[in-house]
């Protein structure tokens, strides 16, 4: 619900995993919403489904956060800019002003801390990309590098920060403003994400959300939360989202 209250004008597109087009249906009524789903079988035995003891995440739902890249190729052949967010991110202002940033970005527009180890790089919770030849290229490039990671936790911001280092031109990565992407929930930002547990944790956000979670229920008129909740069940599935926008 919150990409509703501040997307006028913009495109809406999610990519589902393990959703059925029945279960998405109650959706389609949406302006400008759109979606693609795909089914990825697995089983609670299997090794997909066990915890990793560093990272406390399955390699399923590492596989379901690298799925971003191969969205960002389809969407891409459709729209001259795309954001994209996680499904537990909370958009609290208008998203116009960030789509024109990333139109005069000529690039990807994305929180870099290249400092950090290379598992966090880049905080590719929010990515905002202007499409063009350089940025076809570099997601080319990206996506063929992640093939090897698809499996791993953190195999997506590896995969980009090696095809970075070996991307001839360095200034196609423009850094965003923490206020795009902010974790500590400050009331002047105008993107909060869910990072790790602060989304159960933080009193800030646990309010905002249920504050969406109520008027979800209200517009579709869904007495139980079972869709609303599944879509929250992030640790054990995670769903993509993706913002854009064509001028």
């Amino acid at each position: 619900m919150s990409f509703k209250e501040n997307s006028e004008g913009i495109n809406f597109h999610a990519h589902f995993i393990d959703f059925l087009p029945k279960e998405i249906s109650i959706l389609e009524k949406e302006e400008g919403f759109s979606y693609s789903y795909e089914l990825y079988h697995f089983s609670k035995s299997s090794d997909e489904y066990i915890f990793d003891v560093k990272s406390d995440m399955t390699t399923y739902a590492a596989y379901c956060a690298n799925r971003r890249v191969e969205i960002f190729n389809r969407l891409s052949r459709k729209f001259d800019n795309i954001l994209y967010v996680d499904v537990d991110t909370l958009i609290r202002n208008p998203l116009g002003p960030l789509f024109d940033l990333i139109s005069d970005s000529k690039g990807f527009l994305i929180l870099e801390r290249l400092s950090n180890p290379e598992t966090s790089k880049f905080a590719t919770g929010v990515i905002g990309v202007n499409v063009n030849v350089k940025t076809l290229d570099y997601l080319r490039l990206w996506r063929e590098e992640l093939q090897g990671y698809m499996n791993s936790w953190f195999g997506d911001q590896v995969s980009m920060y090696i095809t970075f280092m070996f991307f001839q031109e360095k200034e196609i990565i423009k850094k965003l403003d923490f206020s795009y992407i902010d974790w500590t929930y400050s009331n002047d930002s105008a993107i909060w994400v869910g990072k790790g547990k602060r989304k159960f944790e933080k009193n800030a956000y646990v309010k905002n959300q249920d504050r969406l979670v109520k008027a979800f229920n209200q517009t579709f008129r869904v007495e139980k939360l079972s869709f609303s909740f599944r879509l929250m069940k992030v640790r054990r599935k995670l769903r993509l989202r993706y913002f854009s926008k064509a001028f």
